[in-house]
């Protein structure tokens, strides 16, 4: 890539209605690679995920490595908690983003084929066909979708991402509608488009595939960055045992997988 950094946040800090969602996060995303986002739940992932997307105000500053901040456009608002300051949303109108909501809203009476299609508007040379056999999801072609199962719908969703070309794909919980085998499908031709040059930001509570799949991790946890790193080292820092309170276990298989499990959750041998 031509820029090593695409986004240098600083500062970042978000809250709603007296509560501090996000804390002085401090982050440069390459503009290469898959960045995941991980923590418990309520850390903040969704939160920092949209105040990339450009949806949700903040103070600090979001800011395109390679562009001026005339290049970025940014939508100023009062901070009613704060009137003395002005609270900011990121946006770059220049590049296509891609993005797969935790829980998407779908148009009424469309086909999944009139729904993927959607995005040759911004990609004109888009295969179909080839997208959904990808995801082995060809046979639904000509299917409503409000016949789908979640599963199914978050497929779709993944195809009209993948359709789209984007210059970058951010993801919310891409897979967890996902059996396993549509899961690793779903997430190998992810990984493909991050290899093709495609930067991605993901938000993940699968740790184990966070950690296999992605080339950096970010642990949130109370609304503040941890750490971001290389996947061993944050799965195996003992800021993600603390972050979880050390209800996990990381087994280091002899491949170099990390899996992370559950305490709690352990199978015990039966008497």
């Amino acid at each position: 890539m031509k820029f090593d950094t695409m986004l240098e946040i600083s500062n970042l800090n978000v809250e709603v209605n007296g509560k501090m969602l996000l804390q002085d996060i401090n982050i440069t995303i390459p503009n290469s690679g898959w960045s995941s986002i991980i923590g418990p739940n309520g850390s903040g992932k969704t939160t920092l995920l949209r105040c990339i997307l450009g949806v949700i105000p903040y103070t600090g500053t979001v800011q395109e490595a390679h562009l001026d901040q005339k290049s970025n456009l940014i939508i100023h608002a009062p901070n009613f908690s704060s009137p003395k300051s002005m609270k900011s949303v990121y946006r770059n109108l220049q590049r296509n983003v891609a993005y797969i909501a935790q829980k998407p809203v779908y148009p009424v009476g469309m086909t999944v084929a009139q729904y993927v299609s959607l995005a040759s508007l911004k990609n004109s040379k888009v295969n179909l066909k080839r997208i959904l056999e990808e995801l082995e999801i060809y046979g639904l072609y000509d299917q409503s979708l409000a016949t789908l199962s979640g599963g199914e719908l978050q497929l779709v969703s993944i195809a009209r991402a993948i359709a789209q070309n984007p210059d970058l794909i951010l993801l919310d919980e891409p897979t967890s509608a996902l059996d396993i085998h549509h899961q690793s499908r779903a997430l190998a031709l992810i990984s493909n488009l991050r290899d093709s040059g495609i930067p991605i930001i993901s938000v993940m509570h699968d740790l184990s595939a966070a950690a296999f799949y992605s080339d950096r991790l970010a642990l949130l946890n109370q609304g503040r960055l941890l750490i971001y790193d290389q996947p061993d080292l944050v799965i195996n820092s003992p800021l993600l045992a603390n972050a979880f309170e050390n209800a996990i276990d990381i087994l280091n298989l002899e491949s170099g997988r990390s899996i992370v499990v559950g305490k709690e959750t352990r199978g015990k041998k039966s008497k």
